[in-house]
């Protein structure tokens, strides 16, 4: 997997920008405003009040804002009052309490994907298992750090090799900590095993280990 451990393989879209025009590219895509395009990438987050009206391919896709248009993804996480309007093809799917999608959903797998259900749906997540979350805030010196940042706001998550995290961990919407899901977390402590994360901030970053 591509590494995103420096600026170059990331874009970043700001909440103040409207892009037309399609995005491609290997790394990661933290999108805040507004695009009318295709997006392309390893990794595809998509923060609260952010809206994509265009397709989507990547490997992991986070999105707690709004998409139109067909998405393509391994793993998928919808949170809490996102919204997707087009058909959803995935590998895996948690959808939190909240966020809906309208269209047809399809999963893919390498062995059987012709037995996939693509049948129409109008899908809110209470009609399927919600994935209980755990919400995790940084230690005290370092939210300190982090709350004088300039570019506390862009921040974002790699593993230490610089690959994409689990689509199970995500920062959340104030860079001060993150929501995980409680399952995955639990396998995690119950293994007694750490995962080795950095948190990338400007030109700076800070390594921790989860559990934290």
């Amino acid at each position: 997997m591509t590494s995103i451990s420096n600026e170059d393989q990331v874009v970043i879209v700001g909440s103040t920008f409207e892009i037309k025009g399609d995005i491609n590219g290997l790394g990661a895509v933290i999108i805040s405003g507004k695009i009318e395009g295709n997006v392309s990438a390893s990794q595809i987050v998509i923060e609260s009040g952010a809206s994509v009206i265009g397709n989507i391919t990547c490997l992991q896709l986070d999105i707690s804002g709004h998409v139109r248009g067909l998405i393509e993804s391994g793993d998928v996480i919808v949170r809490e009052n996102a919204t997707i309007e087009g058909d959803l093809n995935y590998s895996s799917l948690a959808i939190e309490s909240g966020g809906t999608v309208t269209g047809k959903l399809k999963q893919i797998s390498s062995k059987a994907s012709g037995n996939a259900d693509t049948s129409p749906k109008n899908f809110q997540s209470p009609r399927v298992p919600t994935q209980t979350v755990t919400h995790i805030s940084f230690p005290v010196d370092l939210s300190q750090k982090l709350r004088s940042h300039e570019s506390r706001m862009s921040a974002y998550l790699s593993l230490l090799d610089g690959s994409p995290v689990p689509a199970w961990i995500r920062l959340n919407q104030d860079k001060l900590g993150l929501t995980v899901n409680s399952l995955e977390l639990q396998q995690l402590e119950d293994s007694n095993l750490n995962l080795e994360l950095r948190l990338h901030v400007g030109s700076q970053f800070f390594d921790f280990k989860l559990p934290i």
